[in-house]
């Protein structure tokens, strides 16, 4: 678990960090990922999924993953000391 929470950020960053020098014409190209086109044309729409609901997928994973591993919500506010 904490391999999987401390890559997440990791991966997540770096695509933040690079994808405001992609040039706009390249992300308004179609999507190269053929099973996603569909729902994504461009790359531009593409990028925007995957930093955005994409990551929330896996955020649900970690989620789940922690809680079935019985290790709770990670600040519960019933739990905070006064």
């Amino acid at each position: 678990m904490s391999s999987l929470c401390e890559a997440l950020p990791l991966v997540y960053s770096d695509l933040c960090d690079h994808v405001s020098d992609v040039d706009r014409q390249l992300l308004a190209s179609e999507n190269p990922f053929a099973p996603a086109r569909a729902a994504f044309p461009t790359s531009g729409e593409f990028v925007a999924y995957v930093m955005t609901g994409h990551l929330g997928y896996h955020l649900g994973q970690l989620v789940a993953w922690r809680a079935a591993a019985g290790l709770g919500r990670l600040r519960r506010p019933d739990k905070l000391a006064a």
